[in-house]
């Protein structure tokens, strides 16, 4: 009977596929044997992924009002089938947005974020997930813009600061009409480098205060404006002398300067420092 059985080529490979089957299992078991559920998610197995810094969008015609409180971005945990969770992040178009604000109106808000573009087998967690946000009229204006100098001294020995001039002289205000109505300045400052001797340009950050000097949250536009510090030699006093040409024989004549007696020099240095004094000629013909 035996014989007959090693004879039988059907009775042999069913055999054959049992005993691979059960060392399958065997090594299966053997492998998830920490984790046994896993033994059985061969198609995808459960993962969380965590993606900082997601922009956060505002949902709803907030065109006429000015939205604070609201964060730039946060992090979003992502937990579902490893597979969903990959082709996800791959297409990159989940977006973070908070609930509908269009007739929420003026005031203070609590309001929910939520994640959209996601698959509802994945599920999700923002953190933070709510928040307080107010909502105010919109204002928009023109504002000119001042220089504040913090280290005007550390122009070079014989050197002045002749001139300060901006890219633009105003720059636009957007914010919410009782912070517009508070601005006391508008403002850049400048830091020029140690021994200056010619004309600097830098670009500065403008800001916006009330007249207790807080800084307010308004946008400006644009933000940053190009700041030239125009540098010249120091100015030289040296008296004037009158000189009188084409006189007449029969005449006597003087000469009185009735304005300053002084005369300031700017322009190349050694020059200046040299010259000891200036004329005025007077043609008397």
């Amino acid at each position: 009977m035996i014989n007959k059985f090693y004879n039988n080529r059907i009775a042999l490979l069913i055999l054959s596929l049992f005993l691979s089957i059960l060392m399958f299992v065997y090594v299966k078991a053997e492998q998830y044997s920490e984790n046994p559920v896993s033994f059985f998610q061969n198609v995808s197995e459960a993962t969380t992924e965590t993606i900082y810094n997601v922009p956060v969008y505002i949902d709803g015609n907030v065109d006429a009002y000015y939205v604070t409180g609201l964060p730039d971005s946060v992090s979003v945990s992502l937990s579902g089938p490893k597979n969903l969770i990959e082709q996800t992040l791959e297409a990159d178009d989940f977006r973070v947005i908070t609930e509908d604000l269009t007739d929420l109106g003026e005031g203070s808000h609590y309001i929910q974020l939520q994640l959209e573009n996601v698959s509802e087998a994945v599920s999700y967690e923002i953190s933070p997930s709510s928040v307080n946000i107010s909502i105010d009229s919109l204002q928009t204006t023109e504002y000119p813009v001042q220089v504040e100098m913090s280290n005007e001294s550390a122009v070079a020995d014989g050197y002045e600061i002749t001139d300060v001039s901006l890219s633009q002289d105003s720059v636009t205000l957007t914010g919410s009409t009782s912070d517009i109505e508070s601005v006391s300045q508008v403002y850049t400052v400048v830091n020029i480098p140690d021994n200056l001797s010619e004309d600097y340009t830098t670009t500065a950050t403008v800001i916006t205060e009330n007249a207790e000097g807080d800084i307010l949250n308004i946008n400006t536009d644009p933000s940053e404006v190009d700041v030239t510090v125009q540098v010249s030699p120091e100015g030289v006093s040296v008296p004037i002398e009158a000189n009188i040409t084409n006189e007449r024989e029969s005449y006597t004549y003087e000469a009185t300067i009735l304005d300053s007696q002084n005369a300031t020099l700017s322009g190349d240095y050694d020059t200046i420092n040299n010259t000891e004094s200036v004329s005025a000629t007077v043609d008397v013909s």
